[in-house]
């Protein structure tokens, strides 16, 4: 039975067994720049791996162009400043990697008296453009540009999403107050603490609201909470602080529904169970960092997992071979036949072209390990 890759990516949420693993390999917009036609080339030659987003951005050939003709590839290059919706300004210092937050308009808490945040309900001001600020391919998009574009996502059997920008809650306070302010509002438990979040939060909601009255199957939400060894947050603060705003916005999602998908870099893995119980539907965690062994304990069978291939040693200087055996140990250890398992790899210019294409060739030979039926 032949079924589209929409319904493959919901049977491994749901675990009712997917045909084969959902995956994805990406990379920003600085590997294109250093690749240039001979990436366009691999994703032409791996043409299941890379089928969906050919679909989604036509022309077949071409895609090289196509990407590097987007708004995002032309502010993320070096020496560019952009302020975003919320008055943050971000600074880029390589071409093609997204930038950091350098002013902060409320690093001054003085200044949350008068501070307005932006709008993102229907109802108030002119229609809403998403913003850039979080990582949309374009900030040009409107609703009904996006409305138009997800009717012919639905329509090629796609999975049709809709995102927040990246950085949408614990990382957008401290865009506004900055890390180490943040970092001490914390520690004193802040009154002025909740106010903020309530603000973000409002923020959000007024988003979901926008991107669920399309009718899209996925939320994609994207907040880094961990460092490399721990997470940014103690599990108790989390819980207390950001774990009711994260439920409110997953109950939402859950309502019309659809599915919650978040994307959470670092060592988080004290901060899962709690993930889980606010209503993550797949959490994309990395793997190196949070380990096999403790993704497998925790989350397999309770979450559906799309676990990010590592990409700080294995894709930049690792062998074929490693790669290989990495992407077996993750399918092997972590998948099932019900589901619950997706594969996630970002590919940055430090990655060779080799290193990408060994990536691919092992996704293709292991995707169908527990399916029968890879069409």
């Amino acid at each position: 039975m032949t079924i589209s890759s929409r319904d493959n990516f919901l049977r491994a949420i749901t675990f009712t067994s997917p045909k084969w693993i959902p995956h994805n390999v990406f990379w920003p917009p600085a590997t294109w720049y250093k690749y240039g036609e001979a990436l366009e080339d691999l994703v032409l030659k791996h043409s299941i791996i890379f089928n969906d987003a050919v679909s989604k951005y036509k022309p077949v050939k071409g895609l090289y162009k196509l990407f590097m003709s987007l708004a995002r590839y032309s502010i993320w290059r070096k020496g560019n400043m952009y302020k975003d919706e919320w008055g943050c300004v971000w600074s880029y210092v390589i071409d093609g990697i997204e930038g950091q937050v350098v002013v902060h308009p409320l690093e001054d808490i003085g200044n949350l008296k008068l501070y307005r945040p932006p709008n993102s309900r229907k109802s108030e001001g002119p229609p809403y453009i998403p913003p850039l600020g979080g990582g949309y391919m374009s900030p040009y998009e409107t609703w009904d540009d996006i409305r138009a574009r997800l009717s012919g996502e639905r329509k090629a059997g796609l999975l049709v999403g809709g995102s927040l920008p990246h950085g949408f809650m614990f990382q957008r306070i401290y865009y506004l107050r900055g890390l180490k302010a943040f970092m001490i509002d914390l520690v004193r438990e802040a009154p002025h603490l909740l106010d903020i979040i309530n603000m973000v939060l409002d923020y959000n909601l007024g988003l979901i609201e926008r991107w669920l009255e399309m009718g899209v199957d996925v939320m994609f939400f994207g907040d880094d909470l961990g460092a490399q060894d721990r997470p940014f947050i103690s599990p108790r603060l989390f819980r207390k602080y950001f774990i009711p705003a994260y439920r409110e916005m997953f109950k939402k999602v859950h309502e019309a529904g659809a599915y919650v998908y978040l994307h959470s870099d670092g060592h988080i893995i004290e901060l899962i169970p709690d993930l889980i119980e606010a209503g993550v539907d797949v959490i994309n965690p990395q793997d190196k960092v949070n380990g096999i062994d403790n993704l497998e304990r925790i989350c397999k069978g309770r979450v559906c997992m799309d676990v990010d291939v590592d990409r700080q040693k294995l894709l930049p200087k690792g062998t074929p071979e490693a790669i290989e055996a990495h992407v077996k140990e993750i399918v092997t250890r972590l998948g099932s036949k019900k589901g619950g398992l997706m594969l996630k790899a970002d590919c940055y210019p430090d990655v060779p072209l080799s290193n990408i294409e060994a990536l691919c060739l092992a996704i293709e030979k292991y995707r169908g390990y527990y399916g029968s039926d890879l069409s």
